[in-house]
């Protein structure tokens, strides 16, 4: 997947999932935490969960930073995230 693909993809799901505990969920898979962990801790459907799931492998396709991927799990609407 090239990277306006990727781009592309990521907006997507950010269109349909985007909340403060979707992004945590994206963060803690990005950061190789138990999937059991990620689903107990966010309480996300199963749609949110797969979508995560998904950014999470767009992100590892693209090498994103860790450090990056963090803060932006914790930025809110109000911040232009």
């Amino acid at each position: 997947m090239d990277r306006t693909t990727a781009k592309a993809c990521f907006s997507r799901l950010m269109k349909r999932h985007d909340t403060p505990r979707w992004r945590r969920a994206v963060s803690w898979l990005y950061h190789c935490e138990d999937e059991i962990e990620v689903i107990e801790t966010f309480d996300l459907s199963t749609a949110a969960f797969q979508a995560a799931k998904e950014a999470d492998n767009i992100l590892h396709m693209m090498v994103a930073d860790h450090n990056r991927v963090h803060e932006w799990s914790l930025k809110t609407h109000e911040e232009g995230a």
